[in-house]
């Protein structure tokens, strides 16, 4: 399969429906005036996912806009491969992403583009929906809030990407808008005669207790907790590891068909550290 980068294409899906035999790149951007109207006349709605960001702040909110923005509008044709960091592009100050939380080495630490995974995993999961075939992704190593363990998609600029090629016989669009502090994925395609709906399942298979770590503090360190002596306080909570499985379950008429393991996903605990005041 061919990779190219995305380049705009001012066209209307009515004549890309015709396109299929004619070698086109990899990812395609549709016309900004292409509007639901014109798309509903000749694609459906093959599945949509969403994930919240209400307890976002200002820069990682405007990471997640601006990465839905770029992801918006783009055209997969048939047996073609989608590259997020293709299609999104670097995450960098100079084509305004913001430092936000991002996860290094198992930690939370400030970096420039934090938020852009929770784009990424929306996606991965309206992908998942659409039973499109995912040929990378890659899971965090701590678990996500914002979505069942076992079904994020982290991505890093140049190392981790989420892939996924176009298995259907028809050209698919993917629509993206973020709404009421939601990211809100949309793929169309054509419309399936099979009667089969997917149903995403997460098992936890085991829980990993964290760890706590006691520091005595004599010379009033942290001061910020604001403790008297004998008190205690948490510079960090802790929170469980998880190993979990992540499935994608066909019903049809309301009973299962099939199951399908999409992974098993190993998410590391966070240590938990408390500082005990003490006297010197």
């Amino acid at each position: 399969m061919k990779k190219r980068f995305a380049r705009v294409l001012s066209i209307t899906v009515s004549i890309l429906l015709t396109l299929n035999c004619i070698q086109l790149p990899t990812v395609a951007k549709a016309s900004p005036n292409l509007g639901y109207q014109e798309i509903s006349s000749n694609l459906v709605v093959i599945s949509e996912f969403e994930t919240s960001f209400t307890t976002s702040g200002k820069n990682r909110s405007h990471n997640v806009a601006l990465a839905t923005e770029l992801l918006n509008n783009t055209l997969i044709f048939p047996n073609e491969e989608f590259s997020f960091n293709e299609t999104v592009g670097r995450r960098d100050k100079a084509r305004g992403f913001l430092e936000a939380k991002i996860i290094v080495n198992s930690k939370y630490q400030d970096g420039i583009g934090g938020g852009v995974c929770q784009v990424s995993t929306t996606l991965f999961n309206a992908a998942l929906l659409s039973n499109l075939k995912i040929t990378e992704a890659h899971q965090h190593s701590l678990q996500s809030t914002y979505v069942s363990p076992s079904f994020d998609a982290m991505v890093d600029y140049g190392r981790r990407d989420l892939k996924f090629v176009n298995n259907t016989d028809s050209v698919i669009l993917i629509k993206t808008r973020t709404e009421n502090k939601k990211i809100i994925v949309t793929i169309y395609g054509k419309k399936k005669d099979d009667g089969l709906t997917i149903v995403r399942h997460s098992e936890t298979n085991e829980v990993v207790p964290y760890t706590e770590k006691v520091i005595y503090d004599s010379t009033n360190e942290f001061k910020e907790l604001g403790l008297e002596i004998n008190e205690s306080g948490f510079l960090a909570y802790g929170k469980n590891g998880l190993v979990a499985t992540s499935y994608l379950i066909f019903m049809k008429d309301g009973i299962e068909v099939e199951r399908k393991k999409v992974r098993t996903s190993y998410y590391k605990s966070q240590e938990a550290v408390k500082v005990t005041r003490v006297e010197k």
